[in-house]
């Protein structure tokens, strides 16, 4: 039986990371801090995060909501995960990993009727 579509796509796009990887130093000292951050997080990359957190409320729009148990209206912030993964520069799957990790809070909010 041959390969899957997925095995062929993943086998080509490799192929170019790797060549790229390899050809284009901007491209690889990218990979490599990228590499060392998921590695080892130095304060560099950890003030850059802090720094993304403060500026968030830039993201996402403000909402009325009903704050339970007293069933009063509020307006609040409303992050969806697409906005907290674009505050922070990362993939929405990066942080769904990091919270199965407990690297970053959960993004469920209980709610009652």
């Amino acid at each position: 039986m041959g390969r899957s579509f997925t095995e062929e796509y993943a086998e080509k796009h490799n192929a170019s990371r790797r060549e790229k990887y390899r050809t284009d130093p901007e491209y690889r000292d990218r990979a490599l801090k990228r590499a060392r951050v998921f590695a080892e997080p130095d304060m560099e990359y950890r003030d850059d995060m802090l720094l993304r957190a403060k500026n968030v409320k830039k993201f996402g729009k403000v909402r009325e909501v009903v704050v339970w148990p007293t069933k009063e209206e509020r307006k609040l912030l409303v992050l969806t995960m697409d906005d907290v993964a674009d505050a922070f520069d990362r993939k929405k799957f990066v942080l769904i990993r990091w919270q199965d990790e407990g690297k970053f809070p959960s993004s469920k909010i209980s709610c009652a009727g």
